[in-house]
């Protein structure tokens, strides 16, 4: 599993395929008035507690479940309330499916241009999240993009133009972490300033 504090009171969870074996708990399984579900979840509040330091013990919070890709899933936990006399109230939410990070690498900054170019021949690929980082002698492009824009029929098509520029990551959810303690942010606002040159 993977956490990611939102703020103090909501965490993201990247439930891995290990994990779903591990817990044999997938998505389609996740049920709130499942006794199994909610024995994962208690699991997952201590797990968050003791990787990131952040409580929702004693807490009311919402716990919604998101469709990832291949098997994995997101878990996020919210706190609504602050210590509750009640405890934890779960409120699964539905399989509704989380925008994939794509990360790509270049050694020029100039090639910064090479997404312009592919984003003029395919702007139904217009990312809905885009920035710079560095670390190293290297950059990095961080891009979000819906559901949908993966599933269209010419994303393939779209992926092989980028691959002209940029080396993919094959592990986004791991660069993305390590980018941000270690790497330096260019540009939070990539998309908005290549648009401009």
């Amino acid at each position: 599993m993977k956490f990611k504090v939102l703020s103090e009171n909501s965490v993201k969870v990247l439930v891995e395929t290990e994990d779903i074996r591990r817990f044999d708990m997938p998505l389609s399984a996740l049920r709130a008035d499942d006794p199994k579900t909610l024995e994962f979840i208690y699991r997952l509040l201590f797990m968050v507690l003791e990787e990131t330091d952040v409580s929702f013990l004693e807490s009311e919070v919402t716990v919604t479940a998101r469709g990832g890709y291949g098997e994995g899933y997101y878990i996020v936990i919210t706190r609504e309330n602050g210590p509750s006399r009640d405890g934890i109230r779960f409120v699964m939410s539905g399989d509704v499916p989380e925008n994939a990070m794509f990360i790509y690498t270049f050694r020029e900054y100039r090639d910064i241009l090479g997404l312009r170019h592919c984003l003029e021949r395919f702007p139904a690929f217009a990312p809905r999240g885009a920035c710079l980082r560095r670390y190293g002698e290297t950059y990095y492009i961080l891009l979000e993009f819906t559901p949908e824009q993966v599933a269209d029929k010419n994303w393939t098509i779209f992926e092989s133009e980028l691959g002209e520029f940029y080396r993919k990551c094959q592990k986004p959810y791991d660069t993305e972490a390590f980018l941000a303690e270690r790497g330096t942010l260019i540009c939070p606002a990539l998309f908005e300033k290549i648009k401009k040159e």
